[in-house]
């Protein structure tokens, strides 16, 4: 039963695509994605129950196969401001973007700024709610909003850090942060928290994104005096230039297929969405209609 059926409201497409979500979620994991004791919490459960991630209950489950069961169960992350401290909310939303039932609180209490969730949304890093402070990671529970008592502290050196990107297979993060000096990027071994200066460079870099296979990043970086799209190994190294234009070139996001990088450039006087291939070539507009815009992203299962 979908949220709509659930909340006695109409019923479309969207109905059938959370019930193909649901179906291939119990086809690869053996269980149900929403459970209770009685009718009515199963359908509690529908209503503001995030189910776990595919890959937890069965990790040979294929990963675009648990991305498109996690797109089908969507719902939206986002921040807001309540009791004083920015928290994390989710809310099932529409295909047109519009939200579905009341929103959830997932964080209670843990003041936070930039966040990024895990690929298989069990965790999130975020930084602190403040300039100076440090990465942490809290879990995503399902029972209760996480608390502070729930965080992990990820770094402790107290330094200006702003963006993080979890890479495909959760072990690592690519950090923007000051602590050399520049604002470069520094890789993150989960396990072992050693931090590794990937950018090193007086230069500004930021808003890296890791290729589908976690051997590459792409970022944006104005060290050749204009903001341009970068690639590098994941394991440091050199860097290749992908764009070069006067104007802004930045915000970039590969392609599930790892073919294509999405960015958002200021070529036609405002800030459109440009794809281009991941070698930096056949670079193209994909919008040019005189509006801004900002923070790509592509379909999860499709490219």
């Amino acid at each position: 039963m979908s949220p709509e059926q659930a909340e006695g409201r109409s019923v479309d497409h969207r109905s059938d695509i959370f019930s193909l979500g649901v179906m291939l979620f119990e086809m690869m994991t053996g269980t149900r994605p929403f459970q209770g004791d009685t009718p009515t919490s199963v359908l509690s459960s529908i209503l503001k129950d995030t189910p776990p991630a595919v890959a937890e209950l069965n990790p040979e489950a294929p990963r675009e196969l648990s991305k498109l069961i996690k797109r089908c169960l969507a719902k939206a992350y986002y921040l807001m401001t309540r009791d004083g401290t920015e928290d994390l909310w989710h809310s099932r939303i529409d295909e047109d973007g519009s939200p579905q039932g009341a929103p959830e609180r997932l964080t209670a209490g843990v003041g936070m700024r930039s966040v990024d969730v895990s690929v298989d949304g069990s965790k999130i890093a975020y930084s602190e709610g403040r300039r100076i402070g440090n990465l942490w990671r809290v879990p995503l529970l399902r029972d209760r909003p996480a608390t502070w008592a729930d965080a992990e502290a990820l770094t402790s050196d107290q330094l200006e850090l702003d963006k993080s990107a979890p890479s495909p297979d959760g072990k690592r993060l690519v950090v923007q942060t000051d602590r050399s000096g520049n604002w470069d990027l520094w890789l993150l071994e989960l396990e072992s928290r050693a931090l590794r200066n990937l950018t090193n460079h007086p230069a500004y870099e930021s808003f890296a994104s890791w290729s589908p296979d976690g051997s590459a990043i792409v970022f944006g970086s104005d060290r050749s005096g204009n903001w341009d799209l970068w690639s590098m190994s994941a394991a440091g190294g050199s860097v290749t230039q992908l764009t070069d234009h006067p104007a802004y070139d930045s915000q970039a996001e590969w392609s599930p297929d790892g073919k294509s990088i999405v960015f958002v450039s200021g070529r036609s006087g405002t800030n459109n969405i440009w794809v281009t291939s991941a070698t930096g070539t056949n670079q193209r507009p994909l919008t040019d209609d005189g509006f801004d815009h900002a923070f790509p992203q592509w379909s999860p299962y499709e490219s």
